[in-house]
C-alpha cells in the first residue's frame, strides 16, 4: 500500500455457467483450470503447474464477457491442508510466483501441508487482459515532487498535466476493464477460483493490501475459510476513497525515515553522508536540489526520492540503497542508476495501473486538486521527506476516469475460524493501528507482533519469535491466547539492524537480491518476484 489520499507485491481453460445465490453470483457449474507446466524458470524449479480461470469481466453479468486469471499451483507434498490463496498486496501486486515464494521460505513441513496457489488479480501481470496506461510514466528524469506553496511553480504544473494525461490514457487503453477492477471484484474471482479448485473451504495468505483481501473475502463468505494469515495490516476503517489512512500512511513513512537517517549517521564511516540526522538530511535535500537544476542521465530528484522511499519498506534495502547514494553523493550515479531501474520498474507500468484502477475506484475521491493540495501541505509539515512523492503517487485518482464504487464491508463477527495477524510495530506502510482495527473486527483473531522493526509484512523473514507462533498455527491451528483489548497477544524482540556488507554491483538487471547483495534467503524472494 503506497498513497496520501488511502489508508494507504499458461493452460488451456473450459467455460461453465454462473448463477445467483443468496444475492452473491457464485458457479453454478464451476469453471474448471486445464493445468500444464509453468514456463517461468522460478515457477518451474518449484514444480509449479500453470493455468487460467475464466471470470466475468462484470459479475453482474455472469454469462457475459469472460476474463482470464493466470494461477499457478504448487502440490502439497505430504498429507494437505487444502488450498492456500496467496497474495502480496499492492493492490496491484502480482502473486503469480508466491506459490513458489512461499514454496522458498516456509519449513518444509509447513509447505508440504499446502496447494500454494498464486494468482495474478484481474488486470495485473499475466493475467488477460493486463492493464497498461502509459508504460514508461516512472521513467526519469522526471520533475521535482516538491511543489512551492504560494504559488503554482512550473514542477508542479507539470506533474498535474502528467498526472490528467496518465489517467486519461487509463481510460483510453484498457476499455470495460478499468471499470471492474475493485476490491469486490478480485474477491468474488477468489470465491471462483475456490470452486474450479473443488475445495470445500480456502486457506489464505494476504501480505499487505491482501490483508484486506482476507478481511473482505471472510465477510463475505465467512463459511468458506479456514487458516488464514493476514501480515501488515490494511486498516478497514481508513481504506477506501478520501480517508484518514493515508495521513497515518505518511506519518508513518516519515518515522521510518527517520529511524534510516538516524542508521545511516551512525555509520558515517562507512557511508560519509553525515554524523547526525540533520547532516544527512541535508546531505539528501542538497543532492536532490542539484538534480533539480541537473539531472545525472536518467536520475533526477524524483527518481532519488523513490529509491528512498522503496528503503522504507523493508530493512534489508537499507545496505545497498545508502552504498548506492553515497556513490552518487561523490559524483558516481551508475549504481544508482541500475538500482532505480530495478526497484522503479520504469518500463513497465502493469502494476501501477492496477494499483489505481482499485485504489481509484474502491471508494469515492475528491474531484477538487485544490482540496486535496491544501490537506497534502498541511501534512507536509509533520511528515516533510514522505508527503509529496506519495501524494504524486496517487494524483491520477482525482481525475480517474472509471465509476468509484462502495468500499466492501469488514465484519469478522460471523467468521468462527481463528485468524492469525503478523505486524511489525513500525511498519510504515501499514500503521500498528490498523493491525488494532483488524483485531478488533475478527474476535476470533489473535496477533503476533515485532516490536520496534520497521520492514514492511515481514514473516518468514529471519525473527523466530514470529516464525514459530506462524508455523504452529499453520501445522495444527495453535494461536497464542487472545488477550483483552485489540493490542497484540505476543510480542516479540526486532531482529539486528542490517550492517554494511560487500555490495555486487556488476550482476545484470533482473537478479535483483543477488544484484542488491542481499542474504541468500532474502535474495531468493526478491529474485522471483518482480517489484
Amino acid at each position: 500500500m503506497r498513497t496520501f489520499l488511502a489508508s494507504l507485491a499458461a493452460g488451456s481453460l473450459v467455460a461453465g455457467v454462473v448463477a445467483t445465490t443468496a444475492g452473491n453470483p457464485v458457479a453454478s457449474a464451476a469453471e474448471t483450470i486445464s493445468w500444464s507446466a509453468c514456463t517461468d524458470s522460478n515457477l518451474a524449479s518449484a514444480n509449479a503447474e500453470c493455468g487460467f480461470l475464466p471470470v466475468p469481466l462484470d459479475w453482474s453479468k455472469p454469462t457475459g464477457e469472460k476474463i482470464q486469471i493466470a494461477v499457478s499451483r504448487v502440490k502439497a507434498t505430504g498429507k494437505s491442508q487444502g488450498p492456500m490463496l496467496i497474495n502480496p498486496g499492492g493492490p496491484g501486486g502480482s502473486g503469480l510466483g508466491f506459490s513458489a515464494y512461499l514454496k522458498q521460505m516456509m519449513p518444509a513441513e509447513v509447505s508440504a501441508q499446502f496447494d500454494l496457489i498464486g494468482f495474478d488479480p484481474r488486470g495485473v501481470g499475466s493475467s488477460k487482459p493486463a492493464l497498461s496506461c502509459v508504460k514508461d510514466y516512472a521513467a526519469g528524469p522526471r520533475p521535482a515532487y516538491t511543489p512551492v506553496e504560494s504559488r503554482r511553480a512550473a514542477n508542479e504544473q507539470a506533474w498535474i498535466a502528467r498526472t490528467k494525461a496518465y489517467a486519461a490514457a487509463c481510460k483510453e487503453k484498457n476499455g470495460a476493464l478499468l471499470d471492474h477492477v475493485k476490491t469486490i471484484d478480485t474477491i468474488k474471482d477468489m470465491e471462483a477460483l475456490r470452486q474450479a479448485l473443488g475445495a470445500e473451504k480456502i486457506n489464505f495468505f494476504g501480505f499487505s493490501y491482501g490483508t484486506f483481501l482476507g478481511q473482505t473475502y471472510s465477510t463475505r463468505y465467512p463459511d468458506r475459510v479456514a487458516k488464514m494469515v493476514l501480515a501488515g495490516m490494511v486498516d478497514p476503517h481508513n481504506y477506501g476513497g478520501y480517508a484518514d489512512g493515508g495521513k497515518a500512511q505518511t506519518e508513518a513513512f516519515q518515522k521510518v525515515l527517520d529511524i534510516w537517517f538516524d542508521w545511516i549517521a551512525q555509520r558515517n564511516s562507512t557511508y560519509g553522508l553525515g554524523s547526525t540526522r540533520a547532516e544527512v538530511l541535508k546531505t539528501y535535500q542538497e543532492m536532490r536540489a542539484k538534480l533539480t537544476a541537473a539531472p545525472v542521465g536518467t536520475i533526477g530528484p524524483s527518481e532519488l526520492a523513490d529509491v528512498f522511499f522503496t528503503g522504507a519498506y523493508a530493512e534489508q534495502l537499507w545496505v545497498p540503497i545508502t552504498a548506492a547514494v553515497a556513490d552518487a553523493h561523490e559524483g558516481d550515479f551508475a549504481f544508482l542508476t541500475q538500482v532505480y531501474e530495478i526497484l522503479g520498474s520504469p518500463g513497465d507500468d502493469n502494476g501501477y495501473a492496477a494499483f489505481n484502477a482499485t485504489l481509484c475506484t474502491d471508494g469515492k475521491f475528491p474531484r477538487s486538486y485544490d482540496r486535496i493540495r491544501k490537506d497534502a501541505f498541511e501534512l507536509s509539515k509533520t511528515a516533510p521527506e514522505s508527503t509529496w512523492s506519495s501524494f504524486w503517487f496517487s494524483a491520477p485518482c482525482t481525475w480517474w476516469p472509471a465509476k468509484a464504487g462502495k468500499v466492501p464491508p469488514v465484519d469478522g463477527s460471523k467468521v468462527s475460524i481463528p485468524f492469525l495477524l503478523v505486524q511489525q510495530s513500525l511498519d510504515g506502510a501499514t500503521p500498528y493501528e490498523g493491525a488494532q482495527s483488524v483485531k478488533q473486527e475478527f474476535p476470533s483473531s489473535a496477533m503476533v507482533l515485532e516490536v520496534g522493526a520497521t520492514t514492511h509484512a515481514a514473516v518468514y523473514s529471519g525473527n523466530k519469535c514470529v516464525d514459530d507462533v506462524v508455523t504452529a498455527y499453520l501445522l495444527n491451528g495453535t494461536l497464542p491466547s487472545r488477550s483483552a483489548g485489540n493490542d497484540a497477544d505476543v510480542s516479540c524482540d526486532r531482529t539486528p539492524f542490517p550492517e554494511p556488507s560487500v555490495i555486487n554491483r556488476s550482476l545484470p538487471q533482473g537478479q535483483l537480491g543477488s544484484f542488491l547483495g542481499l542474504p541468500p534467503e532474502l535474495a531468493a524472494i526478491l529474485n522471483m518476484i518482480p517489484l
